[in-house]
């Protein structure tokens, strides 16, 4: 991960007291700018804040429905979501997964095992993430050396 860049999560979660305890265990972890909501349309409201991963619970997801996803990714397309569910409602989800390209963590009891799977995944995310970016810029870089060689080719080529 680039240490020069604070990476901006947003977690929604109608219960405060998790929320609490997700964003103090996270913040510990790393040095991520962590901001809470209780519904997604307050999260929508604030995402001129640019975040790079949004943290949602299952239950709300299936509550606000897709019109909120849509409303999201009309928003950035750069976005990541992770969503976290239960054992049996990771069952349910799996049809949305298909649909939609979701991270998703098993809620744990313990809360510091909770803490420690979401770190791992956001740190897989934000690898994914700045590889993707290197890789276009190499792209870019590419394309401009070949670019370059074609146009000095043609006007060697012309001189002659």
């Amino acid at each position: 991960m680039k240490k020069d860049k604070n990476y901006t999560l947003f977690i929604i979660e109608d219960n405060e007291a998790y929320s609490f305890m997700l964003r103090y265990k996270l913040q510990r972890t790393s040095e991520y700018r962590i901001r809470s909501f209780i519904t997604p349309e307050e999260c929508y409201e604030n995402m001129i804040l640019n975040p790079d991963i949004i943290i949602m619970d299952y239950r709300l997801l299936k509550r606000w429905g897709r019109k909120i996803l849509d409303s999201f990714n009309t928003y950035s397309q750069q976005l990541t979501f992770i969503i976290l569910s239960t054992n049996q409602e990771t069952v349910d989800f799996i049809p949305l997964m298909k649909e939609e390209e979701f991270e998703y963590v098993i809620k744990e009891n313990d809360s510091i095992k909770l803490a420690d799977k979401l770190h791992t995944k956001i740190v897989s995310i934000i690898h994914d993430k700045e590889i993707k970016e290197l890789l276009s810029n190499w792209g870019q870089i590419l394309f401009t050396l070949i670019l370059l060689a074609t146009t000095i080719t043609i006007v060697c080529w012309a001189v002659y």
